[in-house]
C-alpha cells in the first residue's frame, strides 16, 4: 500500500541510529490509493510553511502526489540552511532577507504571497542561489543538493515554459514512466556526495613557499 507523508518538514526528520533518516509524526500521511486516499489527498495537509506550490494555489483541486513531499524538502532544506547560515552551531539565526521570505511562508492567511514567494525564489535557480549566498562559506554543496532535488518536484523546471497545470502534467508523466522516481532520487544523491567527497579527497592544502 503507497503512503504519502504530507509534511515533510524540520521537525519530522531525524536521524536514525545507523545513519539514516527517518520520517517521525505519521498524523497526516494518507493512503495514495481507493476513494478514501483520493478524498484525504484533496485536503490541506501539514505545515503551511512547508506546503508545495501547487497545493497553495489549488487548494482541494489537486491531488497530493510523490512529488509534494519531495517538494516540502528543498523548503526543509531552506529552512536549516537560512536559520543556521554558518553551520549547525550557528545562533545568529536568519538575515533579515532570510527572515523576510520565511514571513511570507510561514502567513497562511496570505497564501498567495506564500506561493509566488516559493515561485519566484525558489523555483528560479538564479535567485535561490542569491537567497543562500550568505551562507555558502559553511553550506557550500547546499545549491547542488537543492538543484538535484528540485528536478524532481517541479522546481527544477522553468516558469517561463511551463504552465502551473503544465507543469503538474509534466511531472505526473514522469513518475508514471519511471524517469522520475524515489529511486532515481536516492541515486542521484549517493553520485553527488561521491563527487563531493571526490572533491574533498583531491583537495590538498598548498604547501608554503621555501625562501
Amino acid at each position: 500500500m503507497r503512503i504519502l507523508h504530507c509534511d515533510v518538514s524540520p521537525g519530522n526528520i531525524m536521524i536514525g541510529l545507523g545513519g539514516e533518516g527517518v520520517l517521525i509524526d505519521n498524523d497526516v500521511a494518507v493512503f495514495m490509493d481507493g476513494p478514501s486516499g483520493e478524498a484525504a489527498r484533496l485536503k490541506r495537509r501539514g505545515t503551511f510553511a512547508f506546503r508545495p506550490r501547487h497545493l497553495i494555489q489549488y487548494a482541494g483541486e489537486i491531488l497530493h502526489q510523490p512529488w509534494h513531499d519531495i517538494e516540502q524538502l528543498v523548503y526543509t532544506l531552506f529552512c536549516v540552511v537560512l536559520a543556521r547560515p554558518k553551520g549547525p552551531g550557528d545562533s545568529t539565526g536568519m538575515s533579515d532577507k532570510a527572515a523576510s521570505v520565511w514571513e511570507e511562508w510561514t502567513t497562511e492567511a496570505k497564501a498567495r504571497r506564500a506561493h509566488l514567494s516559493k515561485e519566484t525564489l525558489v523555483q528560479v535557480e538564479s535567485n535561490r542561489n542569491k537567497l543562500l549566498d550568505s551562507s555558502l562559506d559553511f553550506w557550500e554543496g547546499i545549491p547542488d543538493l537543492i538543484a538535484t532535488v528540485a528536478k524532481y518536484c517541479g522546481l527544477g523546471l522553468s516558469v517561463c515554459i511551463y504552465t502551473e497545470v503544465a507543469e503538474e502534467e509534466c511531472l505526473e508523466n514522469g513518475w508514471a514512466s519511471g524517469e522520475l522516481s524515489h529511486d532515481h532520487l536516492i541515486a542521484d544523491l549517493e553520485e553527488l556526495l561521491e563527487k563531493i567527497a571526490q572533491k574533498k579527497q583531491e583537495w590538498v592544502p598548498g604547501s608554503p613557499d621555501i625562501m
